[in-house]
């Protein structure tokens, strides 16, 4: 993991603004793209004489887990997803020893979800199966709200707070950014519609913001953008439209640990006044080149 901190050279400062990637491991190669454009138009602006002081300190977080974007795996050296991990340690005793396990169907795909054979034609039978005795609604929320009983199964959560987390969450405290105005952008990719980046937040407040701020928007050359609120209670697109993107998150409704809402529990725990926690699937027409 690597972080990059920028600090204003000059004037008053007023907060964060915190960028990170590769939290999905594979998924950070959009991410580190990202980051390295940031980087490229700050050199670019401060040779031509154009980079205005915004009195914020930038910090870029590369790699939150190197061994998933290493070897091109969503989860990190553990099985752990650590989009689902980001949890307290009573969170954890809950998951793991008191909530039914099939809470959302995983112990019924089980055996085709983690087959003994792993061969292509096994692989595309089994997806076949999947979907025409369960239909794709059911499936997605039986993957995406991960379990925490099967170590070796897909969408593990873990049984503890990964050493990635451990990592960030100190960073996070020794450069005091729950205890300011902060904005946290994570970057993934898979979710939404192909070339458009979709904002994705629990916070109503920053639902509030972002939306207004997509809607703002004029005529761009830039990819389109949508807002949208994590209960699927509203969606906004690039001009505006209700209902652009309110499918993106549709089967999340018990999703545990997300890194978002960990830090969105930290910010609430501090004496900040202001922070956004916002979930940046990126660039989406990424996804088939990466996955």
């Amino acid at each position: 993991m690597d972080v990059a901190i920028l600090r204003p050279t000059e004037g008053p400062t007023s907060g964060s603004v915190v960028h990170t990637s590769g939290v999905h491991g594979v998924e950070g190669y959009a991410g580190s793209g990202i980051q390295c454009y940031i980087l490229d138009q700050i050199r670019r602006s401060r040779e031509e004489g154009r980079l205005a002081g915004i009195g914020k300190t930038l910090v870029l977080v590369h790699a939150v887990n190197p061994y998933g974007m290493v070897h091109y795996r969503r989860f990190n050296e553990e099985n752990v997803d650590l989009n689902r991990n980001a949890l307290e340690p009573q969170e954890f005793d809950y998951l793991v020893n008191e909530r039914d396990p099939n809470v959302a169907g995983y112990v019924d795909l089980d055996a085709i979800l983690n087959p003994r054979e792993m061969t292509m034609p096994s692989l595309l039978y089994n997806a076949v199966i999947l979907l025409a005795r369960y239909g794709i609604s059911r499936v997605k929320r039986a993957v995406v709200s991960a379990q925490y009983w099967k170590p070796s199964g897909l969408f593990y959560g873990g049984q503890k707070l990964q050493r990635s987390h451990q990592i960030l969450t100190q960073v996070f405290a020794d450069l005091k950014i729950f205890e300011e105005n902060a904005t946290i952008i994570d970057i993934h990719t898979g979710l939404g519609p192909s070339g458009v980046d979709t904002l994705i937040t629990s916070d109503s407040d920053a639902f509030d913001f972002f939306s207004t701020l997509v809607k703002s928007r004029g005529p761009s050359d830039a990819p389109p953008v949508e807002c949208v609120g994590a209960d699927c209670s509203a969606a906004v697109g690039e001009r505006g439209q209700s209902g652009f993107g309110a499918d993106v998150v549709r089967g999340y409704d018990i999703v545990r640990g997300d890194a978002s809402s960990f830090w969105t529990r930290k910010r609430q725990a501090s004496t900040s006044d202001t922070f956004h926690g916002i979930f940046l699937p990126g660039v989406v027409s990424v996804t088939t080149a990466l996955e």
